[in-house]
Order: C-alpha cells, then structure tokens, then sequence
C-alpha cells in the first residue's frame, strides 16, 4: 500500500471516530450535552445579576489547610439567576443553585442592597470572626480602617486572626466613615464602603483555619469600566449602571435622566433612579439641582453612608458648590428632620467640616422662627459629633469582644 493509500485510511479513520463523537454526543441529553457550555463562573453571574436588580453581594467561606476550594471560580447555570426578577427571587435561586456546596445566601436586614454569600456552617457559628461584634469608630482611608478593626479582634476566644488585604481598584485610597456600636464585623465590611463605587461582588473571604490560627485573605472590589458592547445611544436609564457609565453628557441624555427620575419616583416600585440621579451629577448639570433637591430623601438603602442610602446627596456633593449654596437656602425652610439633616451633610460634604460648618452656622440666625433655628443647630451639632466629620488620622478606633451572637 503507497503513501497516499495511507493517507486516505487515515482520513476515513477520523472521520468515521468523529461521527461517532458526535453521534454520541447527541444521544446525550441536551442538559448534558450542553453543561459545560450553559455553566458560567460565579463571579459573573453575580455581576449581571446585581446590575440587573441593582443590588450587591458578598462571597466567604472557610477551608481546611489541604482544601484549596475558591468559591469565585464555581460555576452555576446564568439562565436561573437571569430569570430573577428581584432580590428576594435571587436569593432562593441562589440558595438552591449552591445548596450542595453547604452554602447559603441571605439578604441584609440593614442593608437590604447587599445578599451574603457565606457557608451554611457559618451563619450562627460565634467564634466566626465575620459573625463577631464590635464597636468601632473610625474616619480615615479604608485600608487603615480596616487594619485597625482587625487588630481589635486578633487573639480573641483563643484564636488568632491574621488577616490580608487586597482592594482591587483605588479602593485603599477611599475615605470611609465608620461609627458602630454593637455591629457584626460582617455589617461594617458591608456598610462602610461607598457602593456606587463598588463592583457588584462587593468583596471575597477566604478564612484557612491552621494550627488553632485563622488565616484570612479577603479582597475588596473597586468599580472597573465597563466594557462598551452596546452602542451607548442604545441605553436608557432602566439601564441603570450601564446607562450612567456609558451614556455621554447631551440634552437627550439630560432630559432622559430627569424623565426617568420623576417618572420613576411617582411609580410603587421605583427602579435604578440612582443612576440616572448619579448621572446628572457627573455631569453637573445644574439646571436640574431643584429635581434632586425635591427628591433629596428618596432612599435606595439603608448603610453607614448617608449618600449612599440617599443618592440624590451623592448626585449633588458632585455638583459642588452649585448645589450646596442651594442646601443653605432650603435648610432655613425645612420642616423635615431627615431632609434638614441631609441637607447640612450635604453642605458639610462639599464645603468641608470647618466651612461648611462656618455656612450652616450663617443660616441660622436667617431662621424665621426659633424654633427652627435650634432644629438647625441640633442636627449640626448631631452630624458633627460623628466619625465623619473629625480631620482624618484625628479618630482613634476602638473594638471591644463579642457582646452576643448574631
């Protein structure tokens, strides 16, 4: 037999062994078959997920020395979670997608933007360091806080915590505000950090228990940009994160925003408003400081960060003194105590601690009423007695041990 001979047998050799690959194949079940290709990392799920509900999560877990176990590279079916039309829904796929994982997933009672993601062994387990409670005050870069929270809690019940930092992003440059009492640590990792800035996987904890030690790698996740794969005039604001990152500045887009704001605010259930909020601020569009000004107390959750949990304050601090010299104006009038309040944060916010108080001060005595001009000075004098508002590097931070489970 000559070389081409051969050569023709062999071709008639794969072939016939490629048929039968897939002739098997599609004997297979089409869920089989297509397992691999339908299975998408966890990491990614949770990100479309939580632009889609605009809405935050957190992944932790512990393993032992010799499990090398990394829940961010699990995968799971992206067709079931996609499905979710809201948290709560979300959270019961979650629950049945990672059951055989022991894992769990729940939604913040505080902070009901963020769903944890944690081992079902974990949720009520008080030596778990996450679990403990502290107090603790802080104001400063995230990372300093951070490392003096875990200093209060280092050989605590006979355990040694060691813990690593990782802030993908500029994240260990952001200023943080942390004043709690009687908090799970879980809460303050949570609440403290400005979530608009944030990826949707908030942050990732891996707890290795060695040696009667607790080593622990945790890894924040600062917003990166988003990849351009839809034309930017495709977006609306029902778009949310998308439409604010990728949409520029335009009358169209100006006019869109504040549509979608009012629209949005007159319905039941409002949906991504802060974006569009966000948006107006990014670009400064003064015209529309008295819309945000209206709307200064809708609330997208409840954290530490009061402009966090009122975006259209974010929106407006962005402006800059545009926006607070209109703040000084409304707080003579203000009959509400939390607009009252958010109204002076939002001039502390931009002007800083020692203007912005000098500012609020002025407008007290053009209070028509005293009564009015004491709301003024107490809410003040509240906000000024917070972490926040101390020069950075003046606030020492405290802990104390776990007062109670939870």
């Amino acid at each position: 037999m000559n070389v081409w001979n051969y050569a023709m047998v062999l071709c008639l050799m794969v072939l016939t062994t490629g048929y039968r690959i897939c002739d098997a194949g599609e004997d297979r079940p089409a869920h089989i078959r297509n397992e691999k290709a339908t299975k998408v990392r966890l990491m990614d799920v949770l990100g479309k997920a939580g632009q889609k509900m605009d809405c935050y999560f957190t992944i932790e877990h512990v393993v032992q020395d010799s499990d090398a176990l990394d829940m961010r590279n699990v995968s799971l079916d992206p067709g079931k979670i996609g499905e979710a039309s809201t948290v709560a829904d979300a959270v019961k796929v979650l629950k049945e997608e990672l059951g055989h994982l022991e894992l769990t997933a729940y939604r913040s009672k505080e902070n009901p933007a963020v769903v944890h993601i944690l081992g079902k062994a974990l949720e009520n387990r008080r030596d778990y360091w996450l679990n403990r409670r502290v107090d603790f005050a802080f104001s400063g870069m995230l990372s300093s806080g951070f490392e003096k929270l875990v200093k209060g809690i280092e050989n605590v019940e006979e355990q040694r915590v060691f813990v690593t930092w990782d802030v993908y992003g500029f994240g260990s440059a952001t200023t943080v505000r942390i004043s709690a009492e009687n908090t799970a640590i879980r809460r303050i990792l949570s609440d403290s950090i400005p979530l608009s800035r944030y990826a949707r996987v908030l942050w990732y904890c891996r707890s290795r228990q060695s040696g009667g030690k607790v080593i622990v790698r945790m890894v924040f996740r600062e917003q990166v940009a988003l990849k351009a794969r839809a034309p930017a005039e495709a977006l609306s604001f029902s778009d949310g994160e998308k439409a604010f990152r990728r949409l520029p500045k335009s009358q169209a887009g100006i006019k869109a925003a504040a549509d979608y704001i009012t629209a949005q605010l007159a319905s039941k259930t409002p949906h991504q408003v802060r974006w569009a909020m966000l948006y107006l601020g990014k670009h400064k569009v003064s015209q529309e400081i008295p819309l945000l000004i209206k709307h200064l107390d809708y609330k997208y959750t409840t954290c530490a960060i009061l402009e966090e949990s009122h975006p259209a304050v974010r929106a407006l601090a962005l402006m800059g003194k545009a926006a607070s010299g209109a703040a000084l104006k409304e707080i003579t009038k203000e009959s509400k105590d939390l607009r009252l309040k958010l109204l002076c944060h939002l001039v502390l916010l931009v002007e800083g601690p020692d203007a912005g108080t000098k500012a609020i001060k002025a407008q007290i005595s053009r209070a028509a009423t005293a009564k009015q001009r004491a709301r003024i000075a107490e809410t003040l004098g509240s906000l000024l007695k917070s972490p926040g508002y101390k020069r950075v590097g003046d606030t020492k931070a405290t802990t104390q041990e776990e007062r109670k489970p939870g």
